[in-house]
């Protein structure tokens, strides 16, 4: 049985990019990453508390958190976990109900 694979994707915004409308950097945390459901529970608390949903209404296709400034750079740095296959898909609602984002 396939687990369940998502990817985290990250954004670096600094006070230059943000006028521009731009993020400063792009990238990727996480690729195809395997998760246990409670791995992926464990891991939604303690890395994304407060985050926001892509959609405002149902089960959100991705969760973004935004970061604080970074008082050294000025950076903020924002991370988005997208589920990557159908597996991880079909319990995404679930782990988020869980980890009491949803």
């Amino acid at each position: 049985m396939d687990p369940m694979k998502f990817m985290q994707t990250y954004e670096v915004v600094t006070d230059e990019s943000a006028e521009q409308g731009e993020a400063d950097e792009l990238g990727f945390d996480l690729e195809n990453e395997p998760f246990g459901f409670r791995e992926l529970v464990r891991y939604l608390r303690d890395n994304y508390c407060g985050a926001e949903p892509s959609e405002s209404r149902g089960v959100p296709r991705w969760i973004t958190a935004y970061g604080e400034r970074n008082f050294r750079s000025g950076e903020f740095r924002n991370i988005s976990l997208h589920p990557a296959n159908d597996r991880a898909r079909r319990w995404w609602p679930r782990a988020l109900r869980a980890a009491g984002l949803l």
